[in-house]
């Protein structure tokens, strides 16, 4: 949960992030600023539907936001895609060109946003949110696609050390923070119970029942 609203609170800031450098920054006192967008207007591609990504498609789909998904297992996230009514995109690809904003949700550190999914992006020029794994995404093409625009920015909770050259070459917004989206009060005590219940399971001879115990 405490990702999820993470997630959807960078959602909220993209979508007025333009708006308000403009306001801000940008614009004279006695100009108009450029007008913002409605939640309705503002495609968001939530990849991946595990615990978390499930959450974020709820909170957003309450919020009124346009939301499709990709999952690499379409079968096992059934329930949930009938439930929600939320419609699966055949590819990343598919999923990036119809996204104002992305959002990654994924385990593992295989790269699976690059040149094809970041390109893709650049009719809406869209946005990329990752709080999962640095190594999701393809540094060396998503430093490509800052520096020819395909896509308006990004906003990572990690970093790799390939990332770091953005600084230099970036022209769009990013964001970059310090591996904080899970990090809530509610969040740490659940964690904290977690680890005691599954230790109390493995010592009572019953490792089964506990989460994080892989069985040999």
């Amino acid at each position: 949960r405490s990702v999820a609203e993470f997630t959807v609170t960078c959602v909220l800031y993209l979508v007025r992030s333009d708006h308000w450098r403009s306001v801000f920054y940008k614009q004279r006192l006695n100009s108009l600023p450029p007008a913002g967008v409605e939640w309705q207007q503002i495609n968001v591609g939530v990849v991946g539907l595990g615990v978390i990504g499930r959450e974020v498609v709820r909170i957003l789909l309450v919020m009124g936001f346009p939301v499709r998904a990709w999952t690499a297992h379409p079968n096992r996230h059934a329930a949930f895609l009938k439930t929600s009514g939320i419609t699966l995109a055949p590819s990343l690809k598919d999923l990036c060109s119809w996204s104002d904003i992305v959002t990654l949700h994924v385990w593992g550190n295989g790269k699976i946003i690059g040149t094809r999914e970041l390109k893709s992006m650049q009719f809406r020029r869209g946005y990329l949110i990752n709080t999962a794994r640095a190594g999701l995404v393809d540094s060396a093409a998503l430093q490509r696609a800052m520096k020819n625009k395909w896509i308006g920015g990004f906003i990572s909770d990690m970093q790799s050390k390939e990332s770091v050259t953005l600084k230099r070459n970036q022209s769009g917004f990013f964001m970059i923070t310090p591996h904080i989206a899970g990090k809530t009060v509610t969040a740490i005590c659940k964690a904290i119970a977690q680890c005691a219940y599954n230790i109390y399971w493995v010592l009572s001879g019953n490792p089964e029942r506990a989460s994080v115990v892989e069985i040999k």
